[in-house]
Formats: C-alpha cells, sequence, structure tokens
C-alpha cells in the first residue's frame, strides 16, 4: 500500500533554464548596449506538478533562471557581431520576465498541461522609450504527468520560443541600432 501511495505523490522540482540562442540579425551598424534583467513576477512559483498531492509538488524556478535568460539573450546580441554589451551604455535594454506559469487539470484521463511565458523588452534610447512584448502558451496532452527531464525540457522549448521571438523582431532591432546608423 506504502508503494502504491508513494507512486502517486510527485515531488517539488525547481526548474533552471538551458538556452543556446542563434545570434540576432540586426541592421548594419555597431551599438554599445547595457543589458538588463527584471523579474515582474510576485512569486517564483510556476505551478503544481498536478496529481492528488498537487499543494506538495510546487513547482518553481531556480535562483539563476532570469539570469541565463538574459545571458542568452546578450550571447545572441553580441554573436551577431554588431553589438557590445557594456554597463552604462548609450542604448538601455531591460529584459522583464512578465510571467511564467505551468497549469495542469485538477482530474482528467490524458493531462493537458499548459506551459506559458511573457517577457517584455524596453528599450531606452536618446530620450525615447519603447517597450516590445513577446509570449508563448504551448498545450502538450501527456499520457502521465512530466517527469523532471521532462518538465525542464518543457520549459527550454517555451523560453527558446519566447526569446526567439524578441532576438526576430525587425522593430525591436530596428530601433536598438537606429543611434548608429
Amino acid at each position: 500500500m506504502a508503494l502504491l501511495l508513494a507512486g502517486c505523490a510527485q515531488s517539488p522540482q525547481q526548474l533552471s533554464l538551458t538556452l543556446t540562442e542563434a545570434p540576432a540579425q540586426l541592421p548594419p551598424g555597431v551599438a554599445i548596449i547595457d543589458v538588463k534583467a527584471v523579474d515582474a513576477r510576485s512569486s517564483n512559483n510556476v505551478g503544481s506538478r498536478g496529481g492528488v498531492y498537487a499543494e506538495s509538488s510546487v513547482i518553481t524556478t531556480a535562483p539563476l533562471f532570469l539570469q541565463t535568460l538574459v545571458d542568452a539573450y546578450r550571447q545572441a546580441l553580441q554573436s551577431s557581431g554588431q553589438a557590445t554589451i557594456q554597463d552604462g551604455a548609450p542604448v538601455a535594454i531591460t529584459l522583464i520576465l512578465e510571467s511564467f506559469s505551468i497549469s495542469t487539470p485538477k482530474r482528467s484521463v490524458l493531462p493537458e498541461i499548459v506551459y506559458s511565458a511573457k517577457i517584455s523588452v524596453k528599450v531606452i534610447k536618446a530620450q525615447q522609450t519603447r517597450l516590445y512584448r513577446y509570449s508563448a502558451d504551448q498545450k502538450h496532452t501527456l499520457a502521465t504527468l512530466p517527469s523532471d527531464v521532462k518538465n525542464q525540457a518543457l520549459t527550454n522549448e517555451l523560453f527558446s520560443v519566447v526569446l526567439s521571438q524578441a532576438i526576430a523582431d525587425d522593430a525591436l532591432n530596428n530601433f536598438m541600432m537606429s543611434a548608429v546608423n
């Protein structure tokens, strides 16, 4: 009986990120950019693994989650060969983690799990401010609740999609680079 009950319980999980993004396709020029990050979420709790003991199977983000996200963005900008990252630069970018959630159904034969993320990129340049928003929602129908490894892989996939939107946004990239052209 104890073995059966242990199989129903889900342990808490702390998610990190592993992201490798392609270089940004920036317009011609060379920009010196300051890139910071802000976590606008009220909590690092992103959801529950579901199941019978949902209250004790909380999913949270690791302490370096936001740092990994902003580092991937910085790397994509630098890899373009046209952006240099430097504190106090004339182009100030703030990557804002607006939300991240994983929602699981209360009861379902085949659990449909929804992973959602929203980020904003705020650019301040020459006394002008622009805010760009990116989001993704991914629904997954799985035979069982995802394991730690599967949760991690789906989280990496979700944030790769959201970050790729920012990296490939022509409006953002044109505004960021317009100071140097």
